[in-house]
């Protein structure tokens, strides 16, 4: 029976995504709760977003409406910037990836390591990468954008699903 997830106040948070809207589709209610909560959310994303009927418009194009949600949050944002298209992944995503795990986050959201499609496996595999290859203190929790999962924990959100849906129209 999942359990009434207990958030933590005043706390520096990293949520990872996919894709830009992913973290807002997924846990977009948890981080209004986060936020509600005075903890310091830091938004990050694996891919830059590029579609294949325009990949660099598009590219341009997600970039500027994570810029927008995460200033609208008050997030701060980062950027991994693996080709959404190719899905080719350097060594440089990953020492980056590991850099931004490294950092004293109290606690760090990403994909649940199943989700459809599969670059959101692949997400979850550079994070358990990064993670095995080093040592960090916090917990990781998962979430799950296409894919249904039998949860251990959940956040209510219910007092703040309309402002959620609201902030997936900034996509």
């Amino acid at each position: 029976v999942p359990q009434k997830l207990v958030l933590p106040t005043a706390k520096k948070i990293l949520i990872l995504a996919p894709h830009q809207d992913d973290e807002i589709i997924g846990c977009g209610g948890t981080i209004l709760k986060l936020l509600e909560a005075n903890n310091m959310v830091t938004l990050g994303f694996f891919t830059n977003g590029a579609e294949l009927s325009n990949p660099f418009e598009s590219v341009k194009t997600r970039h500027a409406e994570a810029k927008t949600v995460s200033g609208f949050l008050g997030c701060d944002m980062l950027e991994l910037g693996i080709d959404n298209i190719s899905m080719e992944i350097s060594n440089e995503h990953i020492d980056t990836l590991k850099a931004w795990v490294s950092k004293d986050w109290d606690l760090i959201f990403s994909i649940w390591p199943v989700d459809q499609p599969p670059k959101h496996r692949v997400c979850s595999y550079l994070l358990g990468k990064a993670v095995n290859e080093m040592k960090i203190d916090c917990p990781l929790l998962f979430y799950a954008v296409h894919t249904d999962l039998l949860p251990n924990f959940y956040v209510d959100i219910s007092n703040v699903i309309d402002e959620k849906h609201k902030i997936l129209k900034l996509y």
